[in-house]
């Protein structure tokens, strides 16, 4: 329901006017909606002007809305207080519904502050007395539900009075006419509980909101959200508003830290009720130090990720999977270093043993050939049998043949690639103790080379293996947790 105010002798002639409803007579519109119109009334009994508030035809053609808005009275005409307008009396004239308030000569705070902004002063004062007010109604057990400037009338001193409680809650009704998935409310005032259709849990924390909201306009000049209802909803439930000062530097620190707080997208972060409000607002009109304090920025993040659970969550997800890419790629690179390591190792322990072999050749020393090449040496220390003598010989004859023999054979098994074979008939021929053996010495060495890179090959291998295999199980984990998680 919109509210106009002002002298109604300019609507004095309007031919439409109803003369009389119940025992008022009728004298002027003050504003019509798309609920029903006010008019401007006398109680010719009590000889008083009041504003006579009636539902358009229509409004009211079932029980429920008819409990609907006598419950508007019935809340409204238990609250006495200086800043919320009074409710007489509450009826039905024929078809006709009403409410007869106190009438007060003046404008809307909307319409006030259309046409001459309000000091940082005077805004503070308004909203202080409207807070009062609310904590008033909040004490007799009233939720209005539907604060914004629109239901705040200033009188000539500037008085603010709150009004309209078509949309209050008793906190004690046991017949509770809504639900949560119900958005009751204006929607640049509403409360992010009102906007999220939680309707049922709006309590008086959400008229703090809504208050807050209106302090907010009055010190930037303009709400904290625009566009659409849909986006404007969206908005108040997820997004938090820009502080004043950002656009308004003008705006007093304290004043928006308080404006803030009232704003707060959880209801346990706001004031402890609308008093507390009200008492830091008067603490910083009489220069004292409020108690509201501003967040830093640990806290704002607390209070995003208790908001927004669900981001949060797919945030971490995500965090874990490039951690999880990331340990993977790490592994790899370990993985590869350690395989580049180890060949490199082989290369240099053949390297190594070559240069081992060709030295003891040039320096004659047959027997530690041997020894270095896993030929059973002699224990240190011990000397010779005969026959072992004997045995150790270079040997001549038949044997020859033989050794030639042993040495074609393990040509042919490395051509094969048969390297271990290749080593068994040359450590067969060394046995037999040749004449020349360094041609056999140095065709072992490399045939120890080739085994001991087949044996670090065959090892890497194993390791990729293994490595691919892990991935692979990963991958597949990975896939079935975000499965999951959609």
């Amino acid at each position: 329901m919109k509210r106009h105010t002002g002298d109604a002798a300019g609507c004095g002639g309007e031919s439409n006017l109803p003369r009389q409803i119940g025992s008022f007579q009728i004298r002027a519109r003050l504003g019509s909606g798309a609920f029903g119109t006010v008019y401007r009334a006398f109680d010719y009994r009590l000889e008083r002007e009041i504003a006579l508030k009636v539902p358009q035809a229509g409004r009211l053609d079932t029980p429920d809305r008819v409990k609907r808005f006598m419950r508007e009275a019935r809340a409204a005409a238990r609250l006495r207080h200086p800043h919320i307008v009074a409710v007489y009396e509450a009826g039905q004239d024929g078809n006709d519904y009403f409410i007869a308030s106190a009438f007060i000569a003046g404008k809307t705070l909307q319409a006030a502050c259309a046409e001459k902004p309000l000091d940082f002063d005077e805004a503070a004062k308004v909203v202080h007395d409207l807070a009062e007010a609310l904590a008033y109604a909040h004490g007799e057990g009233i939720v209005h539900r539907d604060v914004k400037p629109a239901n705040v009338m200033l009188d000539d001193k500037a008085h603010p009075y709150l009004m309209d409680f078509g949309l209050a809650l008793r906190i004690d009704d046991a017949d509770r006419l809504t639900h949560d998935g119900a958005i009751l409310g204006t929607p640049a005032y509403m409360s992010p509980e009102q906007a999220a259709g939680k309707s049922a849990q709006a309590k008086s924390a959400s008229d703090q909101y809504s208050l807050g909201v209106i302090l907010y306009e009055l010190l930037r000049g303009q709400r904290p959200f625009a566009g659409s209802p849909e986006s404007v909803m969206f908005h108040t439930v997820h997004t938090e508003p820009t502080p004043p000062r950002a656009i308004k530097p003008a705006v007093p620190r304290d004043l928006e830290t308080i404006c803030l707080k009232a704003m707060a997208k959880s209801p346990e972060d706001r004031y402890p009720n609308c008093q507390a409000l009200a008492d830091d607002l008067r603490r910083w009109s009489e220069g004292e130090p409020i108690q509201a304090r501003r967040l830093g920025l640990v806290e704002r993040v607390s209070r995003w990720c208790r908001r927004e659970p669900a981001l949060v969550t797919a945030g971490s997800i995500v965090l874990l999977c490039f951690a999880a890419v990331a340990l993977i790629a790490w592994l790899s690179w370990i993985n590869v270093a350690a395989a580049a390591e180890r060949e490199s190792a082989a290369r240099i322990e053949a390297e190594r043993l070559n240069q081992r072999v060709k030295e003891l050749l040039r320096a004659g020393r047959l027997d530690e050939v041997f020894a270095y090449l896993d030929l059973a040496p002699l224990p240190a220390g011990k000397q010779p049998l005969a026959e072992e003598k004997e045995d150790r010989k270079p040997k001549e004859g038949p044997e020859a043949a033989e050794v030639q023999q042993l040495v074609m054979k393990a040509k042919q098994a490395l051509a094969d690639g048969k390297v271990q074979a290749a080593e068994e008939h040359l450590l067969n021929a060394l046995a037999l103790r040749p004449k020349e053996p360094r041609p056999l010495i140095t065709l072992l060495a490399e045939v120890k080379d080739r085994l001991l890179r087949a044996a670090k090959e065959e090892q890497r291998q194993d390791d990729l293996k293994a490595f691919a295999r892990k991935q692979k199980l990963d991958q597949q984990a990975d896939f079935k947790d975000r499965s999951a998680t959609a």
